[in-house]
């Protein structure tokens, strides 16, 4: 349920936040609000490393083909593989924030005064 709240944009970590020192004693709040962040950086860490392995399968399969063609395409591409060697190079040095904490970051969204939170659609 905490991870679904979580996600809901119109809640995220304030749901947790608010909900956690009703239940719990304060410092066992806190506590369990830490084991939650972190068990869903964990996820999404998980989810990040899942999607990275699916992508390298896409790129290997892509590679497969016509020879001609994959030549063609190398050297006109080679810059732009420097490139963004260089960018990751450069990710190493200066952290982006990942989408999770961008995501956490933002604040939930503001309920209309007229809204029924139970039709809420998250899909649009």
């Amino acid at each position: 349920m905490v991870v679904a709240a979580i996600l809901d944009p119109r809640q995220k970590m304030k749901a947790v936040e608010f909900c956690f020192p009703q239940l719990f004693p304060s410092n066992e709040a806190q506590e369990n609000i830490s084991k939650v962040r972190t068990v869903l950086f964990e996820l999404y860490d998980e989810y990040v490393a899942a999607n990275d392995h699916d992508q390298l399968g896409k790129r290997k399969i892509s590679q497969v083909g016509d020879s001609s063609v994959d030549t063609i395409i190398s050297s006109s591409t080679s810059g732009w593989n420097d490139f963004d060697d260089f960018l990751r190079q450069l990710e190493t040095f200066e952290p982006q924030k990942s989408e999770l904490v961008d995501y956490l970051e933002k604040g939930p969204q503001k309920n209309a005064s007229n809204a029924n939170p139970v039709q809420f659609d998250c899909f649009g």
